[in-house]
């Protein structure tokens, strides 16, 4: 391998390098490491990270945090309305009117529903209490997807009697106008759902999921570099083994040669699954991640096919860091926290790999896990549905992503905020699209010493016209840090997506760049990717621009450089707009922002009614919105009404 390609390498799961004698220097995150053969400890550190996901499926899909939740809530209103206890019911955030309002048809079902209630409370707290044990044993399996499957059956018996309390109770509808989908809201949909992930753990031969796991230091179109990734093995419900390495093992075991994205073709000569997460839209990048990973020597030997793969970034630790408390690594006399887990946390590949490839640094997960493990499988029940609960946060952030080749429990996850789906417009579509994605390429780990803000200013006119003038702002603010990884020039690929009818009509900001490739393609026998190129062959130079423009995901995608220098702002702007939208009195408008996993953006978005309308949202011509922590996807829903006369 040469020089160059080790310099891409970034760490995800932060193995740190050998103490040194004399005063500790402060450690900060560095390049990434090829593991070693993981030793139990490893095995059983990814475990617990595997059965917390595990815990996010099921918690997410029917909104569980624990048995004194919604559930709990709703059953004891139930029972308090039934005996005739039950008082102020305008303001019930369980029971409101609505709700009231269908009880008498279920006047005969009382005893059924609260039955299933108490069934589903009853199996919730079963999660709570073991269900953490049973993932992690490797042979509970069997005893957990009973759990899970008798929460399915009272669910079923809510549904029959057409008890539907997803769409009546506010706190489990999670509606597209936060931002999050809508599946995981609806008792049906939950029904599915659950029943999805039970037929897919409860199969005779053994499930395998790829872990793949993000470093935002060193941003990607789905969340950040992928260094490292899990190999994980699940005998029904049940962790059966997981194995980690360096994404780059299986890419150096490869006969096949691709030819890899336009972009990257100055610092690779051929794709990997290692650089296979550059669309922004996670089920095409998963696919094709697991597809590369698939063909490579370590797997295709042995017909390994994997049944999905989840996104994991790096944050996700800290959050978990943050419940369990600091731990002490004595190996290193550091102490990791929440807050320094990111920055004290580092390891030295450049040096080790300049020797064997065994001769690696040790793995921090292997040196923390007995505490790690002690620490999650002693927490009170508050202390556990906190951790599911933060993981669920992480989700809707796109900090974790899932994606299944199993067709019936893809099709839940992708109505839920954790399918990293682009959103889809539809042929009536009226409004506005926007998502800003950057792609670090040769830029070191200086995102995480980046900061972006966005502003759209959007101006709607009569004849049914939005005008865009959209900013980007990105500041570099890692010019004092030691290491030189933090303080390279941000080289950022940008993509801007919007709505697919939408046409260009200025842009300033953009970094000139000039890619050659390091050989010819079509004189060395790589093969071109169909997916890249459906996308490629869209590809238009923007005349009097260093801009491009092409079609992803359904949408118009505007792209070039826009590079940061570190101690630097730079500001991107573009003008564009789109036509033919429906402008009348009632007339709905709705603008959607898919956010960029492991990016955290100010926003600012104005949007201007045309002459003679207000917003009703706002009560005026302006609408705005100001959020420093964007959702994972915001959708606003806005409704044109004329201006009183």
């Amino acid at each position: 391998m040469s020089r160059e390609s080790r310099k891409n390498i970034n760490s995800v799961l932060h193995d740190i390098k050998h103490p040194k004698k004399g005063p500790r220097a402060r450690q900060t995150q560095g390049t990434e490491t090829k593991f070693a053969k993981p030793n139990k400890w490893a095995v059983r550190s990814r475990a617990v990270i595997i059965g917390l996901i595990v815990a996010v499926i099921v918690t997410s899909s029917g909104y569980f945090a624990n048995s004194s939740g919604v559930f709990g809530k709703i059953k004891g209103s139930f029972n308090e309305w039934a005996s005739g206890r039950h008082e102020g019911v305008a303001g019930d955030p369980v029971l409101s009117s609505d709700v009231l309002v269908e009880l008498p048809g279920f006047i005969g079902k009382i005893g059924d529903i609260i039955s299933a209630l108490r069934g589903i409370s009853v199996g919730v707290n079963d999660l709570n209490n073991r269900g953490l044990a049973l993932i992690f044993s490797g042979t509970g399996g069997d005893e957990f997807l009973q759990i899970l499957k008798r929460i399915h059956t009272n669910l079923g018996v809510l549904n029959r009697i057409g008890f539907g309390v997803g769409d009546k109770i506010p706190s489990l509808s999670l509606g597209e106008g936060v931002g999050t989908g809508g599946s995981i809201g609806d008792t049906k949909n939950l029904e599915k759902g659950l029943g999805a992930i039970i037929n897919f753990l409860d199969v005779e031969e053994n499930r395998r999921i790829v872990l793949l796991f993000q470093n935002h230091s060193e941003i990607r179109p789905t969340g950040g570099f992928i260094g490292s990734y899990g190999d994980v093995v699940l005998d029904k419900g049940s962790v059966k083994s997981i194995e980690v390495d360096d994404i780059y093992t299986p890419d150096r075991n490869v006969k096949y040669k691709i030819v890899p994205p336009a972009q990257l073709q100055s610092i690779t000569m051929g794709w990997g699954a290692r650089d296979a997460n550059w669309f922004f839209d996670f089920p095409v990048s998963a696919e094709k991640t697991l597809e590369l990973l698939e063909a490579s020597e370590m797997y295709v030997n042995d017909g390994v096919r994997f049944d999905g793969a989840v996104a994991i970034n790096a944050n996700v630790v800290s959050d978990v860091l943050k419940i369990v408390g600091p731990i002490y690594v004595p190996e290193y006399d550091v102490t990791l926290t929440s807050e320094n887990f990111l920055l004290e946390v580092r390891e030295e590949v450049e040096e080790a790999r300049q020797g064997e490839f065994a001769e690696n640094p040790k793995q921090i997960l292997a040196l923390i896990a007995p505490t790690l493990i002690e620490r999650v499988e002693t927490l009170d029940e508050d202390a556990k549905a906190e951790l599911v609960l933060a993981l669920l946060s992480r989700a809707l952030n796109k900090d974790i992503q899932l994606y299944f080749r199993d067709a019936e429990l893809q099709e839940f996850i992708a109505g839920t905020p954790f399918s990293g789906v682009v959103y889809e417009l539809g042929d009536t579509f009226n409004g506005d699209y926007l998502a800003v994605v950057n792609a670090n390429v040769a830029g070191g780990k200086s995102d995480l010493f980046v900061s972006q803000s966005i502003m759209l200013n959007s101006q709607v006119s009569l004849s049914g016209e939005v005008r865009n003038n959209l900013s980007v702002e990105r500041r570099h603010f890692g010019e004092n840090e030691e290491q030189a990884l933090y303080r390279k020039n941000n080289q950022n690929f940008i993509k801007i997506f919007t709505a697919r009818e939408t046409a260009l009509a200025g842009v300033t900001g953009i970094t000139p760049k000039t890619i050659i490739p390091r050989i010819s393609y079509a004189n060395s026998g790589y093969s071109i990717d169909p997916i890249l190129s459906a996308v490629e062959s869209t590809v238009s130079k923007l005349s009097g621009t260093d801009m491009e423009s092409y079609l992803e995901s359904g949408k118009k995608v505007y792209a070039g450089w826009f590079s940061t220098p570190a101690g630097e702002t730079r500001t991107l702007t573009l003008d564009y707009s789109r036509e033919e939208l429906f402008i009348g009195d009632g007339a709905q408008y709705k603008f959607v922002f898919d956010k960029q996993s492991g990016v955290e953006s100010l926003f600012r978005y104005n949007l201007t009614a045309p002459p003679g309308y207000v917003w009703r949202e706002s009560g005026n011509s302006v609408y705005s919105y100001t959020e420093d922590s964007i959702p994972g996807r915001l959708v606003l829903n806005l409704t044109l009404v004329k201006e009183d006369d």
